[in-house]
């Protein structure tokens, strides 16, 4: 294999297959490029099949590009970081667009996927902050994680008709998997329709997103979900939800209230930590195995009188037995806590980040209180030093 620069544009060369792929030029690609079918070297003619990996990554200068119909393949960070390009030709040859291969790029308004793509890879077009609407053609079979995460701008999402392994329901401005009615990538102007029965990590770090309904027909609210959604204040979650994922609602700085439906069966631990404005929990009436009881503002595991989430306004019932693993963790809103003296394990991480949190009460003697196990770094990052008991005052030892 030999490489070449020809007319601007780096090429390897294969000899035996007389294909060419586009390569990275060490001095880089600016302006408008236009890719030709062929090309020729020493009287021989190469047909140019690929756009190599990170062939014009980082290209700053690079504004506008013409792909042939003889080009099959996008390589990976083709076109990674080039953040001037505001023109892309992607002609019919093209079957694959690899990973990140159009991420960061900045200036990028509309791109026309051509009906020969079977397969978008994972963050192709990640953080495309400019891009305002996308189709999917029907040939599409194949879609990759976050291939449309952090395109702040995109308020419309279509899959065309005809497509047989993903749809965009109802004028829903997502992207659905068919066949398991997951939901996989969404925009601005989203609304989950009814049918969706999952939704995956599709809403992370969607700075836009104020507010949101989930219908009844979703079962399974996935891991980091809604991570960091810092503009979201309240969601009312359906009671066909059977399972809430890992940090599914994490660092949403702006939520208030939450509502768990009946059907909530498993919620994890970390599901709603650092949400520092949640002021209203409540569990839904006739679920089984989480309840809000006694008005206390916290989710607490029936079965076993466990805590394992609470918020600012947290009443602690005095029939809790245990406060788990980061149930408060992040809440730097509130201000003190009472714990009952039916408490006998405080999980890790239980407190943390709670920077406010200048008094600890606890209904029980200073030997109950020591009796109590306490998890790892339960208290770090706290101001309160001491715990008021019945019988006197116990020190709180520092966390490192």
């Amino acid at each position: 294999m030999t490489e070449k620069i020809i007319e601007g544009i780096k090429y390897l060369l294969e000899e035996e297959t007389l294909t060419a792929e586009v390569i990275k030029n060490p001095n880089g690609y600016r302006g408008n490029i236009i890719i030709p079918e062929t090309i020729v070297f020493n009287e021989v003619t190469y047909r140019v099949t690929s756009v190599g990996k990170q062939a014009f990554g980082n290209c700053f200068s690079l504004t506008s590009v013409v792909i042939p119909n003889s080009v099959t393949s996008i390589g990976i960070d083709a076109f990674g970081g080039c953040d001037s390009l505001k023109s892309i030709v992607i002609s019919n040859g093209v079957t694959s667009i690899g990973k990140s291969a159009f991420m960061d790029c900045d200036s990028l308004k509309s791109i026309v996927i051509p009906n020969s793509v079977i397969s978008i890879e994972d963050n192709a077009f990640k953080a495309c902050v400019s891009l305002k609407s996308i189709v999917i053609p029907e040939s599409v079979t194949s879609i990759g994680e976050q291939v449309f995460w952090g395109c702040d701008s995109l308020t419309s999402i279509i899959v065309a008709e005809g497509n047989t392994m993903y749809d965009s329901r109802n004028q829903c401005n997502a992207i659905i998997e068919t066949a398991t009615n997951k939901l996989i990538s969404v925009c601005k102007k989203t609304i989950i329709p009814d049918g969706v029965t999952s939704i995956g990590s599709v809403f992370s770090q969607c700075d836009f997103l104020t507010s949101i309904t989930i219908p009844d027909s979703v079962k399974s609210i996935g891991k980091y979900a809604f991570y960091g959604c810092d503009s979201l204040t309240s969601i009312v979650i359906g009671n066909g939800v059977t399972s809430i994922g890992e940090a599914a609602f994490m660092g949403c700085k702006s939520l208030t209230s939450i509502v768990i439906g009946n059907g909530v069966t498993s919620i994890w631990e970390t599901a709603f930590d650092d949400c520092s404005s949640l002021t209203s929990i409540v569990v839904a009436e006739g679920n089984t195995v989480y309840d809000s009881r006694e008005q206390c503002n916290a989710i607490i595991h029936t079965a076993t009188n466990t805590l394992i989430s609470g918020c600012q306004n947290t009443i602690i019932p005095e029939s809790v037995t245990s406060i788990g693993e980061a149930a408060f963790y992040g809440c730097d809103s509130l201000t003190s806590i009472v714990i009952g003296n039916g408490v006998t394990s405080i999980g890790e991480a239980a407190f943390m980040g709670c920077d406010s949190l200048k008094s600890i009460t606890f209904n029980g003697t200073k030997m109950q209180w020591n009796s109590i196990e306490l998890g790892d770094e339960w208290n770090c990052e706290i101001p309160a030093q001491i715990v008021r008991c019945t019988d006197g005052n116990v020190k709180i030892e520092e966390c490192w």
